[in-house]
């Protein structure tokens, strides 16, 4: 298979956030995935999201929104990745409207749907992927402000941990691309939504500092990401992680070495 070579380090958030909880092995792999991506069509819910980001706008009601997915379903296809495509897209229209059946989503006073712009840290260019920004009123006037990142891989649940890591984006990147800085954000409402299983994942009340070790990841990423050849194929061509017991492993052997000194004195 064909593949891109990027220059500069990028990596969307959720990739970000599995970059977390991986061994060096997998980090590898996620470093070398994101510098050179498949010359190929890869499936996505952009129909979906956009779909779906207008229905909780209100630009368009539940039985629309139930039709777009109909015409998804019976679209004519030129080829077998657009006919996977559409009915991918319309299932998870259909299975979005059942966490709406049962009140999975509370409903938000003002909703808009934007293209996240892109952060940079340490030289990566982070690209998020939150296509629903909201704000609640709250009886004070004040407002508070959250978003949610969608995830639709049937047969793949998202994983709980990876998914706190993704939360705790989202709470910092709204915080640092906010327009008013008045105005909170609520970890309660900075959401990772997993559409096939129905499972909702807010930020943590660790959210804030999760979000500065995603940054400080970041330099990691970036120094491996020069140092990464397209030829390699293991981790080790990558900066081991610090080993503590290395660490016991030296003393032992300078404990050892001294005593053995100190005997044949």
């Amino acid at each position: 298979m064909r593949h891109w070579s990027l220059k500069n380090p990028v990596i969307s958030d959720w990739r970000l956030a599995e970059y977390m909880v991986a061994d060096n092995a997998t980090r590898f792999e996620i470093i070398r995935n994101c510098k050179f991506p498949p010359i190929a069509q890869t499936t996505h819910i952009k129909e979906a999201q956009f779909n779906i980001g207008a229905f909780l706008q209100g630009r368009i009601n539940r039985n629309e929104l139930e039709n777009l997915a109909s015409d998804l379903n019976n679209r004519i296809c030129s080829s077998a990745f657009d006919f996977e495509l559409t009915r991918l897209n319309a299932d998870c229209i259909n299975r979005f409207l059942s966490l709406i059946d049962r009140n999975k989503l509370p409903r938000r006073s003002s909703v808009t749907c934007v293209d996240s712009e892109p952060i940079y840290v340490a030289g990566v260019k982070i690209s998020p992927d939150i296509p629903v920004r909201f704000q609640v009123k709250l009886k004070s006037c004040a407002s508070e402000t959250g978003g949610i990142a969608f995830h639709f891989t049937p047969g793949k649940p998202v994983i709980s941990k990876i998914a706190n890591w993704q939360a705790a984006f989202v709470y910092g990147y709204i915080r640092q691309t906010r327009q008013e800085d008045w105005i909170e954000v609520d970890r309660d409402q900075c959401l990772v939504v997993d559409i096939a299983t129905g499972r909702i994942t807010s930020a943590l009340s660790n959210a804030e500092s999760r979000f500065n070790k995603l940054k400080k990841a970041c330099t990691e990423i970036a120094e491996r990401w020069q140092q990464l050849d397209a030829n390699a194929t293991s981790p080790s061509l990558l900066p081991d992680q610090h080993d503590p017991n290395a660490d016991f492993d030296r003393l032992s052997n300078q404990l050892s070495a001294s005593v053995a000194s100190a005997l044949s004195a």
